[in-house]
């Protein structure tokens, strides 16, 4: 007696139970379902990384001549601009080698305008002169032709030792260390006079995490030399010259990201840490607020209205723009995400009666 009441009591359940979906699903059936038609848009992106500014690159300073310091015009820790002097070697002596170079050129060039005027009259009068006086006058040109050249070419390099000896920056930068003071000799084989810290332009190195980097690639366009690279300083303004993308390097954590930016008044300081902003417009680009997505342990998901039935609809989601997520994968133009809360019973359940029951607002977008 006890079991036939035991199953009586379970049939009734399962009936009741059976009669309660099926009045949740006719009470659904004519529901209008609210969402959002999915349509492509354009975003633009603003990310904020910290950098550190390094030096471009740091030089030491050899002198390209020999000879004895004369004048040391700088000192250490003193900034200097490109074409700033930094030392003099005693010039007497390639003075008096610039001369005589000077001086040998100018014998040079005579011999050789005598010699061209000895070679026009002979070919003039060679109708009278033998073969072994023309062929001497066309050697003598050729000699004194050569000559020429070969004093052309010790003045120039006379020139560039004087030049030489007046030192000078070849960068924007600050001096950290001199070696050298007035009265020593030194040579192109020796030590390094001085050094520079280049820091017009500087460099900001940043990384960017291998998932926000590969998601940012999976977005149409995707690459970080077409955005635009900003510096924030400490005191909230933003540095006024824009940075110029150079190259990227892998390492086992991270993809380090590095910048360079023209210094010229020296703002931005060696070994201090910034706040870099990048900002970038990609084209053609699903997004979707926060709370239409659903984040589990195996993957993101959202609900969608196809062919009358609701399915749930796996998506990869790449960056966060606002509070919305880049959809990489699983949605497309024209889907309906439904933006109302779906409980499991009505997963596939639903067969609403035509799209006059469907609710769409319009998809916000980033411009």
């Amino acid at each position: 007696m006890l079991i036939t009441i035991l199953i009586l009591f379970v049939i009734i359940v399962i009936l009741l139970r059976r009669k309660q979906i099926f009045s949740n699903n006719k009470q659904l059936k004519n529901m209008p379902l609210s969402g959002l038609f999915i349509q492509p848009t354009s975003i633009r992106l603003s990310q904020k990384f910290v950098g550190k500014i390094i030096p471009l690159q740091t030089l030491d300073i050899f002198p390209t001549v020999s000879g004895f310091i004369e004048k040391v015009n700088v000192q250490e820790n003193q900034s200097v601009h490109i074409g700033d002097t930094l030392f003099i070697l005693q010039q007497r002596h390639y003075l008096v080698q610039k001369e005589v170079a000077q001086s040998q050129l100018e014998n040079a060039d005579k011999a050789y305008q005598q010699s061209k005027k000895i070679l026009a009259e002979t070919e003039q009068q060679k109708e009278s002169l033998s073969q072994i006086e023309i062929k001497m006058a066309q050697q003598q040109f050729e000699q004194a032709k050569n000559n020429l050249k070969i004093a052309q070419e010790k003045l120039k390099q006379a020139k560039i030792n004087y030049m030489y000896t007046v030192i000078k920056s070849p960068v924007n930068g600050k001096i950290t260390q001199i070696t050298t003071t007035i009265g020593n000799y030194v040579a192109p084989a020796g030590n390094f006079l001085a050094r520079i810290i280049q820091h017009s332009p500087i460099r900001v190195v940043f990384p960017v995490n291998e998932t926000d980097y590969l998601n940012f690639l999976e977005m149409e366009q995707g690459s970080f030399d077409t955005g635009t690279f900003k510096l924030i300083l400490s005191n909230g303004q933003i540095y006024p010259i824009t940075g110029i993308f150079q190259l990227m390097e892998k390492t086992l954590k991270n993809i380090i990201l590095s910048v360079d930016f023209p210094n010229p008044e020296s703002i931005l300081k060696i070994g201090e840490s910034i706040t870099v902003l990048f900002e970038k417009k990609f084209l053609n680009v699903i997004v979707l607020d926060k709370n239409l997505v659903y984040l589990t342990p195996n993957g993101a998901f959202v609900f969608l209205l196809k062919q009358n039935k609701i399915v749930r609809t796996p998506v990869i989601i790449g960056l966060t723009v606002n509070n919305q997520y880049v959809i990489l994968k699983g949605l497309k133009q024209n889907d309906f995400v439904l933006t109302e809360k779906i409980s499991g019973f009505q997963i596939g359940k639903i067969n609403t009666n035509t799209k006059q029951n469907l609710i769409s607002r319009p998809s916000e977008s980033t411009n």
